[in-house]
């Protein structure tokens, strides 16, 4: 690698010379080999150390933090029958999973991550028809700009897990012109809920697999900033949907 202080950093300059150990050095070159692994690798993850893979929906939505930044809200949603189950002493069906974000700048640098440990216990035989998933949600609050979003979930009884990446471009959410959140699909909007699904007084359960059964009702979940009056005083303002 050669540094340009204090950067970017750059690959050496590749040998032009002739001869047998220059074209040794060029085979070498970490260009090169890096460009002949891209080349016979396929452009997908799949974790070596993980006994098989673990199917999951997830995607993120944006909404105005603190202090200028912006939080982006990752969504989970891990399908019962995907996962494996013990027995507590009780008698009662456990899966105990582990779930996890990371996000990097445009230039790979780390700059969030967060990790949690889950127990899903039952008293019950699990429901595992396929409409039945775990819902989850992660916040981490960020500068606008560019990132790439890894996520992960472990089931750390079978060894089973998966990892995605997105690209996520978070807006800037300022204080005076008219914005409206991303859209968050959900399966349920209440007064009450569990805490990590609330905003302000609401609790909004998201719907990670952005898919409904026929009947269903579809909710969604935005936020309207800086909704104020028009140059003529008025503040009636009419929202449109389209599906």
């Amino acid at each position: 690698m050669r540094k340009n202080f204090p950067g970017p950093y750059d690959y050496a300059d590749i040998p032009l010379e002739q001869g047998e150990i220059a074209r040794t050095w060029r085979d070498m070159h970490p260009k090169i080999v890096l460009d002949r692994v891209a080349a016979r690798s396929p452009d997908a993850y799949r974790p070596d150390f993980a006994t098989g893979p673990l199917e999951f929906y997830f995607y993120s939505a944006a909404f105005r933090g603190e202090g200028g930044e912006t939080s982006l809200e990752v969504y989970y949603g891990i399908p019962t029958r995907q996962l494996t189950y013990g027995t507590t002493r009780d008698g009662r069906q456990v899966a105990y999973l582990e779930r996890g974000l990371a996000v990097y700048d445009s230039t790979g640098r780390p700059v969030g991550r967060k990790s949690r440990k889950m127990a899903l216990a039952t008293e019950s035989l699990v429901d595992t028809s396929a409409a039945a998933f775990i819902p989850e949600v992660d916040r981490i609050d960020l500068p606008p700009g560019n990132y790439r979003v890894a996520v992960q979930v472990l089931d750390r009884l079978s060894g089973k897990s998966e990892v995605y990446n997105q690209n996520q471009t978070l807006p800037a959410f300022g204080k005076k012109e008219l914005q409206v959140s991303d859209i968050e699909l959900a399966a349920s909007i209440g007064p009450t809920g569990r805490r990590q699904f609330l905003k302000g007084d609401i609790a909004v359960v998201p719907m990670p697999m952005r898919a409904y059964w026929p009947g269903e009702p579809v909710l969604i979940y935005y936020e309207i900033y800086n909704l104020n009056r028009d140059p003529f005083g008025a503040t009636n303002y009419r929202l449109s949907y389209e599906v």
